[in-house]
Parts: C-alpha cells; sequence; structure tokens
C-alpha cells in the first residue's frame, strides 16, 4: 500500500512539473511579444521618414529632401506661385507638419540639422517626457542630419 501511494506521489510531482516547465515557456512568449511590436514600429517610423524624402511637392517639382537641401543652402525663393511666399525652410516645415499630422498618432518631433549642427527645421507636437519613443535618424547629402521622433498614445 505504501509504495503505490509512493507512485502516486511521484507522478502527482511530474505532472506539477510538467505544468511549471509549460507555464515558464508561455510566460516568456509572452513577454516577448511587446519588443516584436516595439521593431514593427520603429520600423514604420524609419520607413515613413524615408519615403517622405521622395515625396513631390507643387514647388518646381522638388522633392522634400532637394527642398531642406535647399534650406541648408540659403536658398530664399521658389518658383510656382503656390510656393513663392514661402521660404524653401518655411514652405517644408508645412508639408512634413501637414504629413506627420496625418501619419502619426501621439507626439511628435522632426528636427533637420545643418552640418555644423545649425537648426533648419524643427516641428514639435505634443509632449514625449515619460512615454515611449519610436525613432528613425537619416543623413542627407551635404552632411543634413534628419532626426524623426514618435511617442505614441
Amino acid at each position: 500500500m505504501k509504495k503505490r501511494a509512493q507512485e502516486e506521489i511521484l507522478g502527482f510531482v511530474f505532472v506539477i512539473l510538467i505544468l511549471v516547465i509549460i507555464g515558464i515557456f508561455f510566460l516568456m512568449i509572452t513577454l516577448r511579444q511587446p519588443a516584436q511590436t516595439i521593431e514593427k514600429e520603429n520600423y514604420r517610423i524609419n520607413n515613413l521618414l524615408s519615403s517622405m524624402f521622395y515625396l513631390t511637392t507643387s514647388c518646381e517639382n522638388k522633392n522634400i529632401q532637394e527642398l531642406i537641401l535647399d534650406c541648408d543652402n540659403g536658398k530664399t525663393n521658389l518658383e510656382p506661385a503656390e510656393c513663392k511666399e514661402d521660404k524653401p525652410c518655411t514652405y517644408v516645415n508645412k508639408t512634413i507638419s501637414n504629413i506627420l499630422d496625418k501619419a502619426l498618432k501621439g507626439g511628435y518631433s522632426f528636427e533637420a540639422k545643418s552640418s555644423n549642427d545649425k537648426p533648419l527645421i524643427l516641428i514639435k507636437k505634443g509632449d514625449c517626457t515619460r512615454k515611449q519613443i519610436l525613432s528613425a535618424i537619416s543623413i542627407l547629402p551635404n552632411g543634413v542630419s534628419v532626426k524623426l521622433l514618435n511617442c505614441p498614445a
């Protein structure tokens, strides 16, 4: 009778061990998923920044990247009537603000600096303090650096 009780207790211990191992495995999978979500979102932010550079505007059929470089070079006039009133920095600032307002949820910060760290464009919306920040950084020709931060709501 004692031997049979010992066998039952041993079987019960094995079942408990198997359940603990399954629980640990499930917990590991569950805890890894947010990191994958962050990687996907960072990838999305990076793609947004990269594709935004190639968006063709109505100003001399230049894309955003060319307008940022015109801003860095100090160009002061643009040709077509719809953007003649603005300098390249002002026009690209408005255009980027419109794009980011539609594409991103929550707060964001877009910053372009010349090769000597002179600020060219700075656009901020919302508050990014103590929130998860997603970022993308790109270096354009002439050493112009562009940084996009997103703080999802």
